[in-house]
């Protein structure tokens, strides 16, 4: 992405989206007036006080769907970053947007599909979740079938950035051009940053998994290795939107250490899991590129 240098400091060029994720899902909360009345009573409580809250349908029973909302937020973090000063709203440099909505389509997809076939069984469903509640079953409290598929919803929005020059303001122009400079500029510091972050996260976790390898109980997963070459080979080189140089030498030399330990991440896991000197030295080697990222971005 271009940085364009300005009087006024570092702005972003239209190279850079606003993208927005909203999920939407019925709460699976419900304020039970009637257990409620039961606590006041035993308890002697003012009433205001306490409420009685149930879930209407058990952590088991919903997973697939609370999977696939799961899977959709990867997605969303994996290519963009926060925006200075805002909530929910994330900036996606443009060379990944088709990726990002490829891959949040087949989210959205995978969500609808979870949506959809739990709505096929939902009076089975609903019964089920009447040995777990008791007495405090009340068939009467869930919402309908029609209405839990149409309350879950999904949208994905991309907005350009804002023109720092569109800003006319009269006497107040060069103010607000400035603040809105300014704000800019620190996402560009803020993108940067979170990459060497995720670099220093991921490398930590690395070392500490390979430490703990031997130990009883242990599992090493493929995942600590396929995470860090997605992060050095395919989001690192189109989000790294400064070109900072400290970014692309540290994932260079992440490349260079995943390059000792193997070709693909499964048979990197192999490599470590069969060989000590091979995995002390990646261990070694991932805390000391960790603390590098963490002095100059931490």
């Amino acid at each position: 992405m271009e940085i364009q240098n300005t009087a006024r400091g570092a702005v972003l060029s239209e190279l850079c989206t606003v993208a927005t994720v909203s999920i939407s899902r019925p709460s699976n909360e419900f304020d039970d007036e009637k257990l409620t009345d039961i606590v006041l009573k035993n308890t002697k409580a003012e009433r205001g006080s306490v409420s009685a809250d149930k879930k209407l349908f058990d952590a088991d029973c919903l997973r697939p769907i609370t999977r696939a909302v799961s899977n959709i937020r990867k997605v969303n973090y994996r290519w963009t970053f926060a925006l200075p000063e805002t909530k929910g709203i994330r900036l996606l440099p443009n060379k990944v947007a088709e990726q990002f909505l490829l891959e949040m389509n087949e989210a959205q997809a995978d969500f609808s599909k979870a949506v959809k076939a739990f709505v096929s069984q939902y009076h089975r469903h609903v019964l089920a979740q009447q040995p777990r509640l008791n007495g405090a079953f009340d068939a009467e409290q869930y919402i309908n079938a029609e209405e839990f598929e149409e309350r879950h919803a999904v949208s994905v929005t991309l907005q350009g950035l804002p023109s720092v020059d569109g800003i006319q303001a009269g006497q107040f122009t060069e103010e607000y051009q400035q603040a809105e400079t300014d704000r800019q500029a620190q996402a560009v510091t803020d993108i940067t940053d979170e990459l060497g972050n995720r670099l220093s996260t991921m490398l930590r976790s690395l070392a500490e998994k390979l430490g703990d390898i031997n130990k009883k109980g242990s599992r090493f997963s493929e995942s600590h290795f396929a995470n860090l070459v997605e992060l050095v080979e395919q989001i690192i080189p189109v989000c790294n939107i400064a070109d900072d140089e400290r970014i692309n030498d540290l994932a260079e030399q992440v490349s260079v250490m995943l390059r000792r330990s193997g070709t693909t991440p499964e048979g990197m896991a192999d490599v470590v899991k069969s060989g000590s000197v091979i995995r002390n030295k990646i261990k070694a080697e991932a805390s000391d590129i960790a603390s590098k990222a963490s002095s100059l971005f931490g």
